[in-house]
């Protein structure tokens, strides 16, 4: 057996009410020739054959399902430049340039994936991100401004920041808003709050901007990575479903991957884009899979918070929400280190019972109840960073791990790191994100 096989996941999700797409796919009954082969049909496979074959190969995509039938589907979708692993955090993890550099090129891939899915009828919705501390930061038991250990906590994270990135221009905060503590609910100003910050970045030459926003988006994951496979196909790529490749013989310039029915595609390159269920060939050191659970509620527009902007928490556990295009709340997190699906399955109640309750705190005013709840595989990294690139001692084999909360996110930098390893100038952030 080349790869493992997963129950990925459970229950029914949101992006299912309207139907999963039908596109073109044949079976496999001959041996292929190709310039590329990519195992996998989900988002991360359509985004990488939409960019590869823009750029002019003839790709053949294999897919032991139907096209997106697999995480893709349980996917939330918040688009989110800021990486899950806090900054600070990554740095200790892998150096400070490196961090910085990894949240910068992320940063810059969701404005390129805007770029890419345009015209593409996803639901795309450009939002701005609310990021909740929660209890990962720091142990802080209040968020009183006045009070000192507050404000020596954020003297000492700006330090911490400011030795990470010397430049860095300040803090964009909103405060007292989407149902989170702020300086109001201890009866201080907003300019109690801000003077907080301001003073912390006041020694580096920071600004502190009050109640503003970032760029990020929403999206409707299973139309979105429809939209690319059927550019993909226009240029002439094929989905050959159900395959599932068993057997894979490298070489130099060549790899062939023989699929369990006998026939084979000879290709100049391999890429696995598989998702969760990860090749035997693949390293896995650094990478694990965990549980995780997540629900939507019933449409109710008037009742959502007034920026209808995707909120995060660095929390354990972890915490994240967004609405969508018909005014429903989707929100998720509950994460547990472990990978069994009958285990997983088996807490699906007391899990949305979890994230109902958190849901209504944050928002009394909202019907919390779920009327799509799911569970899923979830992979995340060591390191906060997915794996991309060559396989070592198999220069045409590459793989792709977007392990983590920005998995859409890194399969666009995926989809452009690819594209430098195959037709050129070589991407100069592909030794951050290499199979170490």
């Amino acid at each position: 057996m080349q790869g493992e096989h997963r129950d990925l996941r459970t229950g029914r999700t949101v992006w299912e009410a309207g139907g999963l797409p039908l596109l073109p796919r044949s079976d496999l009954r001959r041996n292929i020739e190709t310039d590329i082969l990519v195992v996998g049909a989900g988002i991360t496979g359509a985004i990488v054959a939409d960019v590869l074959t823009q750029a002019g190969f003839t790709v053949a995509i294999a897919e032991r399902r139907a096209p997106i039938r697999g995480s893709t589907v349980a996917s939330t979708a918040l688009l989110l430049g800021e990486i899950d692993t806090p900054l600070t955090i990554m740095a200790d993890r892998i150096g400070r340039r490196d961090a910085a550099r990894a949240w910068l090129r992320s940063r810059r891939a969701v404005p390129d994936l805007a770029r890419r899915a345009d015209g593409i009828a996803c639901d795309w919705a450009q939002r701005d991100a609310l990021y909740l501390a929660g209890d990962v930061l720091g142990s802080l038991t209040t968020d009183d401004p006045l009070d000192p250990a507050v404000t020596r906590w954020w003297r000492a994270k700006a330090d911490d920041i400011y030795k990470l990135i010397p430049d860095f221009g300040g803090f964009v905060v909103k405060a007292n808003s989407e149902g989170q503590p702020g300086p109001q609910d201890y009866g201080r100003t907003h300019a109690d709050g801000a003077n907080v910050l301001a003073d912390a970045v006041a020694p580096h030459g920071g600004i502190v901007m009050w109640r503003a926003f970032v760029y990020n988006a929403e999206v409707d994951p299973v139309r979105l990575a429809g939209g690319f496979l059927r550019r993909a196909i226009a240029r002439g790529a094929r989905i050959f479903a159900p395959v599932e490749i068993t057997d894979v013989r490298p070489s130099p310039r060549q790899v062939t991957a023989r699929a369990r029915n006998g026939f084979a595609f000879k290709a100049s390159a391999l890429i696995y884009a598989s998702g969760y269920e990860l090749p035997r060939l693949v390293p896995r050191a650094g990478h694990r899979i965990v549980s995780t659970w997540a629900m939507a509620t019933t449409p109710q527009p008037d009742r959502l918070w007034s920026s209808r902007c995707l909120i995060w928490e660095a929390s354990d556990p972890y915490l994240y929400m967004r609405s969508t295009r018909d005014g429903r709340v989707v929100i998720g997190g509950e994460d547990e280190d472990f990978s069994n699906e009958a285990a997983r399955d088996a807490r699906m109640g007391q899990k949305m019972a979890a994230l109902e309750r958190k849901l209504q705190a944050l928002f009394p005013a909202l019907d919390a109840r779920a009327e799509f709840a799911w569970a899923g595989s979830f992979g995340d990294s060591r390191t906060g960073l997915p794996a991309i690139g060559r396989l070592r001692g198999k220069p045409s084999c590459f793989a792709v791990l977007g392990f983590g909360g920005n998995g859409i996110t890194f399969a666009m930098i995926a989809a452009q790191l690819l594209r430098g390893y195959l037709r050129g100038p070589r991407d100069p952030d592909s030794d951050l994100f290499a199979f170490k």
